[in-house]
């Protein structure tokens, strides 16, 4: 274990750096869970627009990603970061004073695992399955990689934090979704569509984050 935290000591500080008010300005929008709210919105539709003749369905699906989304959530913050009470980077006296934090933000003492990496690994694996296409895939995950990116660049969270987090939220959705196909779910429904928009939300997001933080600057 005292190798492990040498290593991500190593690899925080290394993350971590004082940046450009620019690249400070987007990575603190980016991680910003509010940011995202066009390509959740998105999703959403997608999801009530295909099973609009279907309310079983609909329903389903809904309650999939409710249940998918508050494991993720509540079994990192709830449960594990009590239990393990690893400081954050921003609050262990050995390392602290090494980094370097965005508008004075330290997030909370613990942060074993990533409720981020958590949150986004989950979402971008339910979609991916529950899709199964290619690209809106490819931006799921480039987002969830962002977000744990985000943590990191802020101090906030180590990169174990983040890998565990990560396949805590990719295990949740996988035994979610089991549940999903187990109880009358159609993934079916989602195949061989073409959900360009959510792809497209994902850029459209990423345009303003640049624009917004070229503002702050």
């Amino acid at each position: 274990m005292n190798e492990i935290q040498q290593l991500d000591n190593q690899l925080i500080t290394a993350i971590n750096f004082d940046g450009s008010n620019g690249y400070d300005a987007f990575w603190w929008t980016y991680t910003n869970g509010l940011t995202w709210a066009l390509l959740a919105a998105v999703a959403v539709f997608y999801i009530v627009w295909y099973n609009r003749t279907d309310r079983k369905q609909l329903l389903l699906t809904v309650l999939a990603f409710a249940v998918m989304f508050t494991l993720c959530d509540q079994i990192p913050s709830s449960v594990i970061k009590p239990l393990v009470a690893r400081f954050r980077p921003s609050h262990n006296p050995d390392i602290m004073d090494q980094l370097s934090f965005v508008n004075g933000y330290t997030g909370g003492r613990f942060g074993f695992p990533s409720n981020h990496a958590c949150n986004g690994f989950g979402v971008a694996m339910f979609l991916t399955l529950l899709f199964r296409n290619r690209i809106v895939s490819i931006a799921a995950f480039l987002w969830a990689i962002g977000s744990c990116y985000s943590r990191m660049y802020l101090g906030v969270h180590y990169p174990t934090d983040i890998l565990v987090g990560a396949i805590l939220g990719i295990c949740f959705a996988l035994l979610v979704y089991y549940i999903y196909n187990k109880v009358g779910g159609k993934p079916e429904t989602y195949r061989n569509r073409n959900p360009w928009a959510i792809p497209a939300a994902f850029l459209l997001t990423i345009f303003a984050i640049l624009c917004h933080s070229s503002f702050l600057v």
